[in-house]
């Protein structure tokens, strides 16, 4: 059995009630799990406390909690851990600002295939911009962040998503539009 397929045969069998199924998962995701933290937390300013393990860590404490997902594919699973892992560097961020009295702005640099010109952009006002293109347009939205978060490519959005290739690409350029005017505002 290829490893995608065992990871998504394990998936499911966690979504079905077997809770020994994540821990038989984990060492297979492991490794693509701490490349996704480490796209998370790559921007984030020279000596922050966050690490890559603490990420995983908390991103797998919030995922065996979930009861209510069913796992479609491997794919699936990456692409809500991704989301999970930057709600993780979110609260991270906002907990440490709330200790500090005006707590520092984290800036982080945006890929350079997002914009016509490279940009920084606070973290936060990105978070915000993508929960309003979450409200909006929430498919759009997970594109985004599994391009840039999860550096996942159309095909695997796609599969992820279930969507055609053709759709994924054209939510891309849509919200790249989208967010390029919110952030120059």
């Amino acid at each position: 059995m290829s490893s995608s397929s065992q990871i998504t045969s394990l998936l499911i069998k966690w979504s079905d009630g077997d809770n020994d199924a994540l821990n038989d998962v984990y060492p297979l995701i492991e490794r693509e799990l701490r490349q996704i933290a480490s796209r998370h937390i790559f921007n984030l300013r020279p000596g922050d406390t966050m690490q890559t393990t603490a990420v995983i860590d908390e991103a797998y404490l919030r995922l065996n909690g979930q009861r209510h997902i069913v796992w479609k594919n491997r794919s699936h699973f990456f692409a809500i851990a991704s989301h999970m892992m930057r709600r993780v560097i979110l609260n991270h961020i906002r907990d440490r600002n709330r200790q500090k009295r005006g707590g520092a702005v984290i800036h982080i640099s945006l890929p350079d295939n997002l914009f016509a010109e490279n940009r920084h952009v606070e973290f936060l006002e990105l978070e915000e911009v993508l929960d309003r293109l979450d409200a909006i347009e929430p498919r759009q939205c997970r594109v985004v962040e599994m391009k840039f978060f999860g550096g996942y490519t159309s095909e695997e959005i796609a599969k992820a998503l279930d969507r055609s290739v053709i759709t994924i690409d054209r939510d891309w350029k849509f919200a790249k539009t989208w967010l390029e005017k919110e952030l120059s505002k």
